[in-house]
């Protein structure tokens, strides 16, 4: 009951094979390791291959390709979903402020910043009680850095 989507449920060069599995799922198909940037956003809409896409800013250039992507995608009316890779908290402001400008964004998964050991030169941007992160108002992502 609580099942939001499946994430990537065939290799991402297997995109021609999601519209028929699309069709056949009770269960929201969401693509990840397929999407790297606007273009194989609006691939996979097309196919009608996608109910949901997750967006990783690492992985899609950054904001500015990230916003390519949330783009396409709203404009299709697919929502988006924010993940990430291995990204410290300086990622994972960028990410939850991403996530607080899109709309089209209803789902964040930036966790990762919980399994990497904190640091001492990287502070600020966001605080964290469980699941919920509460943005710095501070200038810029809000993140702290000390060399």
């Amino acid at each position: 009951p609580n099942l939001i989507a499946i994430e990537q449920p065939v290799p991402d060069w297997q995109l021609l094979s999601l519209p028929l599995l699309r069709a056949q799922s009770h269960v929201a198909l969401m693509l990840d390791e397929s999407i790297h940037n606007a273009h194989d956003a609006a691939d996979a809409i097309r196919l009608n291959a996608a109910d949901l896409i997750n967006i990783k800013l690492a992985k899609s250039g950054g904001l500015f390709g990230a916003a390519a992507i949330d783009a396409t995608a709203a404009a299709a009316g697919v929502p988006c979903m924010v993940g990430c890779n291995a990204e410290t908290r300086l990622g994972t402001a960028a990410s939850a402020h991403f996530i607080a400008a899109h709309e089209n964004v209803h789902y964040g998964d930036i966790d990762s910043f919980m399994l990497l050991a904190e640091t001492d030169w990287l502070s600020g941007g966001f605080t964290s009680d469980g699941p919920t992160l509460t943005l710095s108002d501070r200038p810029g992502l809000g993140v702290d850095v000390r060399l």
